[in-house]
């Protein structure tokens, strides 16, 4: 009896064991996913900060094309008024025509000036949208952040 006993719980002990063994095992798994999930989340997040970094870039080269697009056209601009002030320095003569032509020019202008003040009323409304759209982008990164930390 004695020794079915001893036996009894010699097993008891080795099946202990075991599951202990198993729950040690269980748990490094566990580790090990966790381990992985975080640094795929710190991937995702790299690579959404180089995307970031990426659309930056895009903007900024978009605003100098634009502003070297402006300076042309002021340019242009300015070769057109010195080719008609010498044109009204040619029709001096005839007082009736140069009457009319300085009218047209008048309008032309004004109409000229109004355009570019619309066009860049136009740009500052985008780029106003552009700067609000970034903001919002980045409050969500945050709470992400926030929410994840928690």
């Amino acid at each position: 009896e004695e020794e079915e006993e001893e036996e009894e719980e010699e097993e008891e002990e080795e099946e202990e064991e075991e599951e202990e063994e198993e729950e040690e095992e269980e748990e490094e798994e566990e580790e090990e996913e966790e381990e992985e999930e975080e640094e795929e989340e710190e991937e995702e997040e790299e690579d959404e900060e180089e995307e970031e970094e990426e659309e930056e870039e895009e903007e900024e080269e978009e605003e100098e094309e634009e502003e070297e697009e402006e300076e042309e056209e002021e340019e242009e601009e300015e070769e057109e008024e010195e080719e008609e002030e010498e044109e009204e320095e040619e029709e001096e003569e005839a007082k009736k025509k140069k009457k009319k032509k300085k009218k047209k020019k008048k309008k032309k202008k004004k109409k000229k000036k109004k355009k570019k003040k619309k066009k860049k009323k136009k740009k500052k409304k985008k780029k106003k949208k552009k700067k609000k759209k970034k903001k919002k982008k980045k409050k969500k990164k945050k709470k992400k952040k926030k929410k994840k930390k928690q």
